[in-house]
């Protein structure tokens, strides 16, 4: 075993006592090193506490006024071996000896016996003086704080020096030597340091002045070395290039290179006392990322001298290490942006942004498209035109001070940019090319399609006008203003091939399958005859939705059965024997017109369908509906009305297979939900309020627990779960106790506005649309700084609605909250 690695596991006394080191148990040498340990050397420190011995106060005194008049160790007079140990372990001052323990000194290597007496000579030389005032109590903490005004830039030097590669304001000053100086010693003390060029200021925050490169070469001895650098650096001429000049090979101008830099390097820490150029803040940067030289010089605003610099003297070593295959992009997710210091982090910064531009005071990718995704979720919340919308974006150009003109859109981009913003899934357009912005991605579907049943139609047309006028309430909720953007919303939002033969090709119409218009219009003529004009213009608005307008000018092809403003038409009178076979047969309330069809086959093999007229099956009390019949009601609503509130207790899944065909079965559910006579309490499941009074909750109540939640909440979003979160006290308690069940009675209350999304429903107190995206951005903004995945899982534990990574990235989107990739920091932008 080597002797460095004896000594790394033997105490002071037992190296002493050794006889490794020759000569080492001479009294002498025992008598200094143990002065050595009670006046220099800090007793090894037991069960994580220093051993106190007698002269612990003097010691603190001492340390204490060397922190205030440090002496540079090369004021110490050592040997050239014990200052190049010293050095080279950190130890560069008087103050930091002072804090050497008998482990730490013995592993210093080169330090051998002659080194620390050496060491200890030059302490005591120092130290005694003083050490003579505190036992005779001249010198106190009071009057070591005496300093002059040299001692006091030296402290503040000192501190920046501790920490080369930070920087602080005048505060951060004070808090770390306030109890030394006062702020205006510190003030007075940085701003001689700064006028002498030790430290230099910028934007208020102070660093420790570096030198830069070539003006510590320019003050080598003049030399081949020191020209090749100049060459190198400030003309950016290869090895290659040098070498032809000497008529050597490029290695040797190399070598040269390197040699001149362990020069300078040296140089560097004799004269300015530290480790680095001014230039090497880029170091690390340069050395962990690909970033091409344009970029460092154009976007990251470092000059060629710099990067030429950098390219020499790290790029070799990344090379030779084999490194640079390991260079990462600082876009990839798993950098820490904030693991670098303010400089650093403000170069990267340039750098992420050197593709964007400032609009309105948020940076935004360099591209029409993205500019336009900006300008349409902040300014386009209303109905625009798009001839308008490229005024108002050149408009944003011209305000932000954007000249390029491959961002500005002129008459020759006009027509590319409408037919890529007609995409969008963030806009619905409206007729006469006007849209808004609307974030489709941020809502769930599921409540709007199940109540539109769009899978009962078949070879048929509606106009989305029909479910404009049927579900006012659902379209207010889902923020859909007219039968045009509904129309956009489903052919966005719907597959193509998720219902047979649907097509949206026409505004406001959907086809599904085969539907000939002419035909239908003659077919319900047929069957409501004798029916006025007007009657049976409101009977095909009622079915299908289409604008009056229109059907009165299709109404051209029955013009020869109108007789008085009264269609009618001959149809072949029942025989005596079908009429009894249907009365007899035809048991239900209700039936399809289809199924009536089949009946009549089955009942009569041979018999002619043609005397299934609407006329006829009027003659035999049935009210007639272009695809069904019924009987015993005065209207189809009633009809329904009356079947949906049969039982106290019901899923809504058999009535729906029974009567989704009809129109007026959905609307009639969603009246009855509106009038709260029946409450859906888990999905597709309903109770009445009948049933609800039997258990205490009448209509009282229902207005209780509306008016407590109300009442409650603030001006924030909230969902079922939240409320009992935040220690809402309900004071509805009904056996119901899914919160589905309260969330639909607050689905009733118009004081609320509500959006379903995957995971659940997301209420607010106010009269403006809802989306899960606003609420968000709402909780980011409210909440400040915090990691993503704390975000994240408050807002799925609060709230019981799951979002994830992705759903917060793109709600932050072109907002003023950042996020930090790898760190995964939530931070406002102020």
């Amino acid at each position: 075993m080597t002797d460095n690695k004896l000594k790394n596991k033997m105490s002071a006394e037992d190296f002493i006592n050794s006889g490794i080191v020759k000569e080492t148990k001479t009294e002498s040498l025992k008598t200094d090193f143990d002065k050595l340990v009670r006046y220099f050397v800090r007793p090894v420190a037991k069960n994580g506490k220093l051993a106190k011995t007698e002269i612990d106060e003097e010691k603190e005194l001492l340390t204490e006024y060397f922190q205030v008049h440090d002496v540079p160790l090369s004021e110490l007079g050592l040997t050239v071996r014990s200052y190049n140990a010293l050095s080279r372990s950190g130890y560069d001052c008087l103050s930091k000896l002072l804090d050497l323990s008998e482990d730490k000194i013995l592993r210093i290597r080169n330090l051998g016996k002659k080194c620390i007496k050496e060491i200890y000579n030059a302490v005591q030389q120092i130290a005694d003086p003083v050490i003579k005032q505190i036992k005779s109590g001249e010198l106190t903490t009071d009057n070591i704080r005496e300093l002059s005004d040299e001692e006091i830039r030296q402290l503040v030097l000192d501190f920046f020096l501790s920490n080369p590669e930070q920087q602080n304001t005048v505060t951060d000053v004070v808090d770390a030597l306030g109890e030394k100086l006062s702020g205006e010693q510190i003030s007075d003390a940085l701003r001689k340091l700064v006028e002498e060029g030790k430290i230099v200021v910028e934007n208020n925050m102070y660093s420790l002045r570096y030198p830069a490169f070539l003006e510590v070469v320019s003050q080598l001895e003049s030399s081949k070395g020191a020209y090749i650098l100049f060459q190198r650096i400030e003309n950016g001429r290869t090895l290659d290039d040098i070498g032809k000049e000497f008529n050597v090979t490029r290695e040797r101008i190399r070598q040269i290179q390197d040699k001149e830099i362990k020069r300078a390097d040296w140089l560097l820490r004799e004269k300015y006392g530290v480790q680095s150029y001014f230039e090497d803040r880029n170091a690390r940067l340069f050395s962990l990322f690909e970033i091409e030289q344009d970029d460092w010089i154009n976007v990251m605003g470092i000059s060629p001298e710099t990067y030429n610099y950098l390219d020499i003297k790290y790029r070799h070593k990344s090379d030779k290490d084999k490194d640079k295959k390991n260079k990462r992009n600082i876009l990839d997710d798993s950098v820490d942006v904030f693991a670098y210091n303010p400089y650093e982090r403000g170069l990267m910064q340039k750098y992420l942004r050197r593709n964007k531009v400032q609009i309105d005071g948020i940076w935004v990718y360099k591209s029409i498209a993205s500019i336009e995704d900006f300008l349409i979720e902040k300014y386009c919340d209303k109905k625009i035109r798009i001839t308008d919308f490229t005024k108002l974006y050149n408009n944003a150009m011209e305000r932000n001070h954007i000249s390029d003109p491959d961002l500005l859109i002129d008459s020759e981009k006009e027509r590319t940019r409408e037919h890529r913003i007609t995409e969008l899934r963030t806009v619905l357009w409206s007729t006469g090319k006007q849209f808004r912005y609307y974030d489709i991605n941020s809502r769930d579907y599921a409540e709007l399609y199940d109540t539109l049943a769009l899978s009962q139609y078949k070879n048929t047309e509606i106009s989305t006008l029909k479910f404009m006028n049927d579900y006012p309430v659902l379209m207010r909720e889902y923020d859909i203003q007219d039968e045009y953007e509904l129309h956009n919303l489903i052919k966005k939002t719907v597959a193509a091939d998720k219902y047979a033969g649907m097509n949206l090709s026409r505004q406001p119409i959907i086809r599904f399958g085969d539907f000939d218009r002419n035909k239908m219009i003659a077919m319900m003529m047929v069957e409501m005859s004798p029916v006025s004009q007007n009657d049976l213009i409101d009977a095909i608005y009622e079915v299908y939705g289409f604008d009056k307008r229109s059907i009165r000018n299709d109404m051209k092809i029955i013009a020869n059965y109108l007789h008085n403003g009264v269609y009618s038409i001959d149809s072949k009178p029942l025989k005596t024997a079908d009429r009894e076979l249907l009365r007899r047969n035809l048991t239900e309330d209700f039936y399809y017109i289809d199924e009536v069809v089949k009946l009549y086959h089955e009942l009569n093999p041979n018999g002619d369908e043609r005397v299934l007229t609407g006329q006829n099956l009027k003659s035999l009390g049935w009210s007639v509906h272009s695809n069904y019949i019924f009987h015993n009601y005065p209207n189809a609503k009633a009809m329904f009305r009356e079947k949906l509130q049969e039982a106290d207790e019901f899923d809504i899944k058999p009535l729906k297979k029974r009567y989704g065909r009809v129109m007026d079965f959905y609307s009639t559910i969603y009246e009855l939900q509106e009038q709260r006579r029946i409450i859906e309490t888990e999905p597709e499941h309903f109770v009445s309020l009948d049933k609800l009074e039997q258990q205490g909750v009448g209509l009282a109540e229902i207005q209780q627990f509306c008016d407590a939640v109300y009442d409650f909440v603030g001006d924030q979003y909230f969902t079922i779960d939240s409320l009992k979160h935040d220690g809402f006290i309900n004071p509805v308690e009904a056996e119901m106790k899914h919160p589905y069940f309260y969330g639909a009675l607050l689905k009733g209350d118009n004081r609320f506005r509500y959006s379903s999304t995957t995971s659940g429903i997301i209420f607010r107190k106010t009269d403006k649309p809802i989306s899960r995206k606003d609420m968000i951005i709402e909780l980011a903004e409210d909440t400040g700084s915090i990691n993503i995945w704390d975000f994240i899982k408050n807002v799925n534990d609060t709230y019981n609605i799951t979002i994830d990574k992705y759903d917060v990235i793109n709600a932050i989107a072109n907002t003023n909250i950042i996020l930090d990739y790898e760190n995964g920091a939530l931070s406002v932008c102020e």
